[in-house]
């Protein structure tokens, strides 16, 4: 059957306005598409490629399965946080987590490698001992053998807390530590709380908790918290304030899991100033709180 002219025309008229149509078409759905994919997040893509590569470690036979599942959990929420199109400065926040979790499960395996090393240096040892106790001969060899023994079992474990105290101020200068005669220093200044206030500013917060990731992975760490005010106000007022600002700062590490007796804190006043009080800049210096890492034996250097 044909088709008549003039119902031809409109037909064709309607396939051309289709195909002008349909180019926008396809840039809309490509454009919508785009809009639904997350940028990349590099600290994110750091994060996993960390955990991936040691989970694949499977030489590592101390690896933790506790601690990779801890850091999984943490990539997972900080992976969920991206896809959903959360705030960037909350991913990277959450990615930094799951990365410190990454750290530590790896550090912590590798603690656990050297100790397994000690431990049998310390058994070989044991076994020589034995053996000249049992021959009774050639004693002075046997003992030469176990002195040098028990002195490679001292240089590895010199070695290992040289590592961690390294390991710890490379994880303290990230929180802006400075290094001063009692050690490495973090300060908290005055502008993470409201003036004349102790309550620590949501800003704080992040801060605390990397120093609380650090307390978590050196357990042998205690710490020392202490407020500081400038000289302005009563002595009475001013201990108040610093007492309550250290007590602040105390109470946010204790609620992420540390134990409240591996911290002490102090309030200091006005005493111990490191700027000028006459002037605004420096009374802003003076208003702080510190905190101060122990020694490897929990000792920590209290002032007078």
């Amino acid at each position: 059957m044909k088709m008549s002219s003039r119902t031809a025309a409109p037909a064709t008229r309607s396939m051309d306005g289709l195909r002008r149509f349909l180019p926008a078409l396809c840039t809309v759905a490509v454009l919508s598409a785009c809009a639904s994919t997350p940028q990349p997040n590099d600290r994110l893509s750091g994060a996993r490629s960390a955990f991936d590569q040691a989970r694949a470690n499977t030489a590592r036979a101390e690896l933790s399965a506790a601690e990779m599942d801890r850091a999984n959990v943490a990539l997972q929420r900080a992976e969920g946080a991206w896809r959903k199109g959360e705030d960037r400065v909350e991913v990277d926040h959450l990615a930094y987590v799951a990365q410190r979790e990454v750290d530590l499960a790896v550090t912590s395996a590798q603690r656990r490698e050297t100790e397994r090393a000690i431990e049998q240096a310390a058994s070989e040892r044991d076994a020589i001992q034995l053996e000249a106790s049992r021959r009774r001969t050639d004693s002075a060899q046997a003992q030469a053998t176990t002195a040098q023994m028990q002195a490679t079992t001292a240089q590895m474990q010199a070695e290992q807390e040289k590592q961690r105290a390294d390991q710890l101020a490379a994880r303290l200068r990230e929180l802006q530590a400075k290094d001063t005669q009692r050690g490495l220093v973090v300060t908290f200044s005055d502008v993470l709380f409201d003036v004349g206030r102790a309550e620590l500013r949501s800003g704080a917060l992040a801060r605390v908790e990397q120093l609380a990731a650090v307390m978590r992975e050196y357990p042998e760490r205690n710490v020392l918290i202490e407020g500081f005010t400038d000289s302005t106000g009563s002595l009475a007022t001013n201990q108040d304030l610093s007492e309550r600002r250290a007590m602040s700062v105390r109470n946010e590490l204790v609620a992420r899991g540390i134990d409240p007796r591996r911290i002490v804190s102090r309030g200091h006043a006005d005493r111990y100033p490191v700027a000028d009080n006459s002037s605004g800049s420096g009374r802003q210096q003076n208003r702080r709180v510190e905190a101060v890492l122990s020694d490897a034996r929990g000792e920590l250097p209290m002032r007078p």
